[in-house]
C-alpha cells in the first residue's frame, strides 16, 4: 500500500479510537462512547475507605449503598436510585423526575485499590411512565463532577488504615 494512503489511514483510526476513551492531564476522566454514563478514576484507597469514608460522603448527596460483592482483590459496590428534580436543561428535554445511581469498582493495586465512580441516570417524561435512559448534558455532569471531586477530596485526605 503507498505509504501516506497508510499514515491517512492509521489516523483515521486514531481519530476514531480517540473518540472512545480519554484521560484528562491527571487521568482522572474516562470518556466512553455511552453518552449516558458518567465515569471517572476517583482515586486509591484502603478497604477501610471504601467501607467507612465512601458511604459517609455518598450519604451527603443522598445516595446510600445496597449492594457490595467483591473478594480480596475487586469490590463492587451500588447505589440505590436517588430521585432528584430535573435539572434546567433536562426540562427543556421533557424531564418530569429525573434518578441517578451511582457505582463503584475498586481493584487491588499493591496494598490498595484503584477506585472508579460510574454513574448512570434516567428521567421520566410526562409523554411516558417508563425511565428512559439519557444522556449526561451539562447540569448533571456538573452536579457529578462535584459529587466526584468531593469523594476524591475525602478519600484523599485523613489518616490511612491498612
Amino acid at each position: 500500500m503507498f505509504l501516506p494512503t497508510r499514515l491517512l489511514l492509521m489516523g483515521s483510526a486514531l481519530l476514531v479510537l480517540s473518540g472512545c476513551a480519554s484521560a484528562d492531564r491527571s487521568g482522572r476522566r474516562i470518556h466512553a462512547h455511552d453518552p449516558e454514563v458518567f465515569r471517572e478514576r476517583t482515586g486509591f484507597v484502603t478497604e477501610s475507605d471504601l467501607f467507612d469514608r465512601l458511604p459517609r460522603v455518598l450519604a451527603r448527596h443522598g445516595f446510600f449503598i445496597v449492594e457490595a460483592d467483591g473478594d480480596s482483590q475487586f469490590f463492587f459496590l451500588k447505589t440505590q436510585w436517588h430521585e432528584r428534580v430535573p435539572f434546567e436543561d433536562e426540562r427543556t428535554r421533557g424531564a418530569v423526575m429525573a434518578r441517578t445511581r451511582l457505582s463503584f469498582r475498586a481493584v487491588r493495586n499493591g496494598r490498595m485499590y484503584s477506585l472508579t465512580l460510574e454513574a448512570h441516570r434516567m428521567i421520566e417524561t410526562s409523554s411516558s411512565e417508563d425511565w428512559v435512559p439519557t444522556p449526561i448534558y451539562a447540569e448533571a455532569m456538573a452536579y457529578l463532577e462535584e459529587i466526584a471531586s468531593e469523594l476524591r477530596l475525602e478519600l484523599a485526605s485523613g489518616i490511612r488504615r491498612f
